[in-house]
């Protein structure tokens, strides 16, 4: 958590004005700066009243109880306009940071920086959820070593039944050996990124059904959390289209 020294500060904005979005921004001294919402709708959307100048390293707002503790599409948007980190403070005082990211689907396939793992890692993200990060070798040496299934050992989540596999879930897939890893969405579909391909949001097939090994569980998913994923789904569809 990069920004939390300031997690206090920013929480005392927040309960000042508990009915509306308050928004400000944190410089690259690490200081957080308040500003005013002018939005024609405070309860519902944020509009900083500053610039975005290159001082800025993330923009601070947060969600009234009305909302829920993941970015909404115009924040995802908002984000992509800013090109900086997004720190959102829900209702309940609870803290979500976002880094500044493409989004997840489109993305163009470079191991260890785009790939299977970082495209459920960032979702997670997304979700307010934390993975291991896992530092990569070479596609070749990773796969024989059992990085990720050592990694992912190590991180608490619970493995569960193939065939009670839900949304949020991921799907860790192989034949001889774990290559592969997704996000289960839900409704028959998973979003993953193979080597070559572009990442996508795909239906699960018996070609894939067959290659999935196990299911894994984060004990902190809510659900409805894959709300946040498809946020930023929709928000990379709209941006495309501007």
């Amino acid at each position: 958590m990069r920004y939390k020294a300031l997690y206090q500060e920013i929480n005392k904005h927040r309960l000042e004005s508990p009915q509306v979005e308050i928004c400000g921004y944190i410089n690259k001294a690490g200081e957080y700066v308040r500003g005013t919402n002018i939005s024609q709708s405070t309860e519902d959307e944020f509009v900083l009243d500053k610039e975005i100048s290159d001082d800025v390293v993330a923009i601070v707002h947060s969600h009234t109880k009305d909302h829920p503790s993941y970015l909404s599409v115009a924040d995802l948007l908002a984000q992509k306009m800013c090109l900086c980190d997004f720190l959102l403070v829900d209702s309940d005082g609870e803290f979500l940071e976002v880094s500044n990211e493409d989004f997840l689907v489109g993305r163009l396939f470079e191991y260890g920086i785009y790939d299977c793992y970082s495209l459920v890692e960032r979702a997670y993200e997304l979700m307010g959820l934390d993975l291991p990060h896992v530092v990569r070798t070479t596609y070749e040496e990773d796969v024989k070593n059992e990085v990720f299934i050592k990694a992912i050992s190590r991180s608490g989540l619970e493995m569960v039944d193939i065939n009670e596999a839900d949304e949020g879930d991921i799907l860790v897939m192989g034949n001889k050996k774990i290559n592969h890893v997704a996000l289960n969405m839900g409704d028959g579909y998973m979003l993953h990124h193979q080597m070559d391909y572009l990442s996508m949001l795909e239906f699960i097939n018996d070609r894939w059904l067959e290659k999935i090994k196990m299911v894994l569980r984060h004990k902190d998913y809510k659900k409805g959390l894959i709300q946040a994923v498809f946020n930023d789904i929709e928000a990379g569809k709209q941006y495309d289209c501007c």
